[in-house]
């Protein structure tokens, strides 16, 4: 949540975590351009297993009309909720499952005091939810590369962007640092230039830099 509030603003937190996971994955797509990587440690032998974050397909996802609410069978009534949003999901933090699912509950009932909430009704209410709003479930079906056994692994999308984010930051910085050190340029010369540009000019450096080894070597 921190890292699309940063970018945002305060409304960032206010979105379904469906639509969270899709801007997260919209920004990692035209950012970075890259095939999204997740691991997941086996928990039968302990092997870790690399598989690609299906994020077109997440896309692709029909996402929560604005103001959606389900309805759902509580107790012989029929209850309305509205979608959890990020900012209701945080409160939960460190919560069971089910006590977490009743505390959204609390705070997404619509009309009234919500009410309590059996094991029926939390499967029920979770599974209106994941139904209204498919993108805030990411589920990848994976083959531990250790055992072979299937896991079904769920993904949360911003642990992976915030790592992939991070490593574009640096490589950023050390082409800055690298093309500053070459030519004398500012900062935000070097940040302005396409990045096609910008790596043809890293190019030459390492192509400079490689010559004048050759030419220490051989004198």
């Amino acid at each position: 949540m921190s890292l699309l509030v940063a970018l945002d603003g305060p409304a960032a937190a206010r979105v379904t975590l469906g639509t969270h996971h899709r801007e997260l994955l919209a920004l990692h797509r035209d950012l970075l351009g890259t095939t999204l990587e997740a691991v997941v440690t086996c928990r039968h032998c302990g092997t870790d297993s690399e598989f690609p974050v299906p994020a077109e397909a997440v896309l692709d996802l029909p996402a929560p009309v604005p103001g959606n609410v389900v309805a759902v069978e509580v107790g012989g009534a029929r209850e309305t909720f509205r979608l959890p949003t990020v900012e209701d999901l945080d409160a939960t933090r460190g919560l069971a499952y089910d006590d977490a699912v009743r505390r959204l509950a609390v705070r997404t009932h619509v009309g009234g005091a919500a009410p309590a909430l059996d094991s029926g009704d939390i499967a029920r209410l979770t599974a209106a939810w994941d139904e209204a709003d498919p993108a805030g479930d990411v589920t990848v079906d994976v083959d531990c590369v250790g055992c072979g056994v299937p896991l079904a692994v769920s993904v949360d999308p911003a642990e992976f962007v915030a790592r992939d984010l991070d490593r574009f930051l640096d490589r950023l910085v050390r082409e800055v640092h690298a093309l500053a050190t070459a030519y004398g340029w500012t900062e935000d010369a070097i940040l302005a230039l396409p990045t096609s540009r910008r790596r043809r000019y890293l190019e030459l450096v390492d192509t400079r830099a490689a010559a004048r080894s050759l030419t220490a070597v051989s004198s």
